[in-house]
């Protein structure tokens, strides 16, 4: 079942030409980053800020379980000050071992591809790039951090990131 599962996302991601971001890291080199390393933690991970535009707020990720090849969470938020939460599995990429693609269980179909663009190296914080895929060039930019940090500013090369990828002060 999981294999089909990465087989559809494979084939999802090929037929949207999703466009792909190459980290970089403050000198301007090509880094590899794995999403898994920054996902595969007990502590609740938080969306610090966001380029979205959208009415949802408070987003916070809880690991479930995590397997070699994707990662089971439950994301909850604030949508119109309703508390709503949702079963997602993240399916790694083999290749581009900074990208997952979200598949809703409720809903039995993939949703966005989350795309590691930076990642502190203490690993408490992140910047993603979301790519909906049933929303046509609907794309944001996260800042998130590992709860152990949320009472913290985010590392300063995570806020440099995120201004530098989309322009926006935090």
């Amino acid at each position: 079942m999981l294999q089909r599962e990465v087989l559809v996302a494979g084939l999802v991601l090929f037929a949207t030409d999703i466009a792909m971001a190459t980290p970089m890291n403050s000198t301007g080199r090509a880094v590899r980053l794995n999403v898994k390393r920054f996902v595969n933690t007990t502590q609740k991970i938080w969306t610090y800020t966001t380029t979205s535009t959208g009415l949802v707020r408070c987003e916070v990720d809880q690991m479930q379980s995590v397997h070699p090849l994707s990662i089971s969470f439950r994301r909850s938020f604030l949508c119109n000050e309703t508390r709503m939460t949702v079963r997602l599995r993240g399916v790694f990429d083999r290749l581009y071992k900074q990208r997952m693609t979200l598949y809703d269980k409720a809903l039995w179909k993939f949703v966005c591809v989350e795309n590691l663009l930076h990642m502190s190296r203490d690993h408490s914080c992140a910047v993603f790039r979301i790519e909906s895929l049933t929303e046509r060039n609907n794309v944001r930019y996260d800042l998130r951090v590992k709860n152990s940090v949320v009472h913290q500013r985010p590392h300063e090369d995570c806020r440099r990131y995120l201004y530098r990828v989309k322009g926006q002060d935090i």
